[in-house]
């Protein structure tokens, strides 16, 4: 049994009776590797989803069983079940290359920031409604995300990424009040999947890249 409690990576064909995913944490397997499973136990949240990717997005990684597999709140990218079993992923995020799973997909829904100054993967931070309460949830790669005018009420608040990368569909700066700034470090990334909006009076100081990553071709 592997409890994974720490970002992980996974080299070569091995079998693991038992691997126990970790809320938040990602799992990079070795593409074409094959990893055959006992079971599989993940559960994460709408703010700690796990990660299973192949170490190259273009080439998959396989996973097998002979049971049933599930999991929940997980992101998924070029990775392939196979074997007699089935693979369940519930509120799933599918990034793309993904083979043989059963991919029940988180649906797509709009997050407000409200609160003023605050961090990008903090759930107080994120509300349904523009200037509503805090929905218990943060943005994911198929949600748009929306600053407005009930976004904040200082001068200079500020958004604030830290600790990990961040995701969202669109990015719409809908002229927020004062002249709130964006912000993070050179470490850390956002991907967007959909179109980018600033707004003139919003300042855009995070040190870090912007990922567009889209099959669509409609977004600017």
């Amino acid at each position: 049994s592997i409890d994974a409690l720490h970002p992980s990576r996974f080299a070569g064909d091995f079998f693991i009776d038992t691997l126990t995913l970790s809320p938040g944490n990602d799992y990079v397997f070795g593409s074409n590797d094959t990893i055959v499973l006992g079971n599989l136990q993940g559960e994460g949240d709408c703010v700690d989803r796990i990660s299973l990717r192949a170490s190259n997005p273009a080439v998959p990684a396989f996973l097998a069983s002979g049971s049933a597999v599930q999991s929940n709140f997980v992101a998924l990218q070029s990775i392939n079940a196979i074997g007699i079993g089935s693979f369940t992923a519930n509120d799933a995020i599918d990034q793309g290359g993904n083979d043989g799973w059963i991919i029940n997909a988180k649906a797509e829904e709009t997050f407000f920031w409200v609160g003023n100054t605050g961090q990008w993967n903090d759930p107080i931070n994120w509300s349904f409604t523009s200037g509503g309460p805090a929905n218990g949830c943060i943005p994911t790669a198929v949600d748009d995300v929306v600053f407005d005018a009930n976004s904040f009420s200082g001068p200079s608040d500020v958004v604030s990424i830290e600790d990990r990368n961040a995701s969202c569909h669109n990015m719409n700066w809908t002229v927020p009040n004062g002249q709130p700034i964006l912000a993070g470090s050179v470490q850390l990334n956002i991907r967007v999947s959909g179109s980018l909006s600033f707004s003139a009076n919003m300042q855009n100081q995070f040190a870090g890249d912007f990922l567009f990553s889209s099959a669509d071709t409609s977004n600017t």
